[in-house]
């Protein structure tokens, strides 16, 4: 996706790890990065907010994504599955109970 094309060369080969700077080309991972990259598509993109009563959804995704899914999301001792769609310039999700572990 164009959105993330900006990180492109930030990514180290064979497996695509972020490096912090450009200059590092010893392959070392800055592992911040990475979590806070998660963080945007998590609770960013996907909305998803940990509450005492149970999850909060409210997506948001950028203009040029059309969909995104979390296969499994544990909590509580559940698996859940999220789908996230754009319908007339809306997000519409779907969370459901895949099992209990």
């Amino acid at each position: 996706y164009k959105i993330f094309s900006e990180w492109n060369e930030y990514f180290l080969p064979p497996f695509n790890v972020v490096r912090e700077i450009l200059a590092n080309t010893e392959g070392i991972v800055f592992l911040t990065a990475a979590a806070g990259f998660l963080q945007d598509i998590i609770y960013g993109f996907g909305g998803i907010r940990i509450l005492e009563d149970g999850l909060k959804i409210d997506p948001l995704l950028p203009e040029n994504i059309s969909q995104l899914i979390f296969k499994k999301i544990f909590f509580r001792n559940k698996v859940y599955r999220l789908d996230i769609r754009r319908e007339n310039d809306r997000e519409i999700f779907r969370l459901r109970e895949i099992y209990n572990e």
